[in-house]
């Protein structure tokens, strides 16, 4: 597949105006259902409420620990596809930013749950946890650095969005009040939501350059990327969701 050219002026097309790629797809009715269930999904709501229950979070906790080692691994093919520098450097420096993330994952398990990294090393991986980076993975063996920045978009832009839904959402409880709220402050403006943002951005531009056929494929890839991130049978999901 041909790349960008950045510097051309984007295509002129009905489907959306130049930055608004994502606003675009999540608008589409076969996504924006799907979307909007994974944003006020109740292990979401029980994370702003504070009501989730406490083994829930902690299974979570464990295969979030695992999924990122995959997600840092898929950015990698992902930076050797890259069709020029500034794309590498976007995608090192989220790479750097999961660095970080783990790093603040290992001591808040540590501080909070008394789980050691070797301990969530250790876990059995949930066969829902791994679908959404196989998908990644196998979007990247066959396709182009686009098609992989757009299997990637639902992970780091949902984690973004949700932060800020919760932090916005009325039935937030904020402060020590809630458990769970030091760990949505995390995903509500910090390092990783700014290397989203840059992600995001760098996406748009991209997609503003693309024929409308190509814009076609890549919905498809964002849409079966949401089932697999998003979808209903997720781990988060199989655990018991009654307040705590």
């Amino acid at each position: 597949m041909t790349t960008s050219n950045l510097d051309d002026p984007p295509r002129s097309h009905s489907l959306f105006a130049p930055g608004h790629f994502i606003d675009y797809v999540l608008s589409l009715p076969s996504i924006k259902s799907i979307w909007e269930a994974h944003v006020r999904h109740p292990f979401v709501l029980g994370l702003g409420s504070g009501t989730l229950p406490i083994e829930s979070f902690r299974y979570y906790l464990t295969q979030d620990y695992i999924f990122l080692e995959h997600y840092a691994r898929a950015i990698c093919v992902s930076a050797a596809k890259a069709p020029s520098l500034p794309e590498v450097f976007t995608q090192a420096e989220n790479v750097l930013s999961i660095r970080d993330e783990l790093k603040m994952h290992i001591s808040y398990c540590a501080e909070h749950f008394g789980l050691s990294e070797s301990e969530m090393t250790a876990t059995k991986e949930d066969p829902a946890c791994r679908k959404y980076t196989d998908f990644v993975r196998e979007t990247g063996e066959r396709e182009d650095w686009l098609s992989m920045q757009v299997a990637l978009a639902p992970c780091m832009y949902g984690y973004m969005v949700i932060g800020e839904y919760l932090t916005g959402w009325e039935g937030s409880v904020k402060g020590k009040e809630n458990r769970y709220w030091s760990w949505v402050e995390q995903y509500a403006g910090n390092e990783a939501a700014e290397a989203a943002k840059k992600s995001i951005e760098l996406l748009e531009r991209h997609a503003a350059h693309q024929a409308p056929e190509r814009i076609e494929k890549l919905v498809d890839i964002f849409r079966q990327a949401a089932e697999v991130q998003c979808c209903p049978s997720t781990f988060v999901v199989t655990t018991d969701l009654s307040p705590a």
